[in-house]
This record gives C-alpha cells, structure tokens and sequence, in this order.
C-alpha cells in the first residue's frame, strides 16, 4: 500500500511520524513535513500506533 493509500485510510490520527529506508541523512519526518505529498507514492512496510494521556493518536510508519 502507498503511504498516500494509508493516510486516505486511517482516521483520527492526530500526529504523523516518518521513518523512511533509504540512504539519506535524515530518516525522520515529523508533522507537516511527515504528510508532504513527496512520500505518497512510497510504500508502507510497517506501522505503530500509540496514543498520549489527551487521547491523541501517533502514527508512526516506516516507507521504502
């Protein structure tokens, strides 16, 4: 599934986290920068799901 598939598909997630395989420096994205449209075409290999004491939900997925 393409990470632009998935976020189309989760709701109630409330922050977005990054992780990209790959050879650059930086493999974390955060926030606005974790849901820019240069990702939509990676694809998810795996995903966590965690939530803070306000009830909000953190994605953290990891694209190839």
């Amino acid at each position: 599934m393409t990470y632009k598939e998935f976020r189309d598909a989760a709701h109630g997630v409330s922050e977005w986290q990054v992780y990209l395989i790959d050879n650059s420096d930086n493999h974390w994205r955060y926030g606005d920068e974790a849901i820019s449209s240069e990702f939509d075409d990676k694809k998810v290999i795996s995903f966590d799901l965690t939530t803070t004491y306000a009830h909000d939900i953190i994605c953290t997925v990891d694209l190839i």
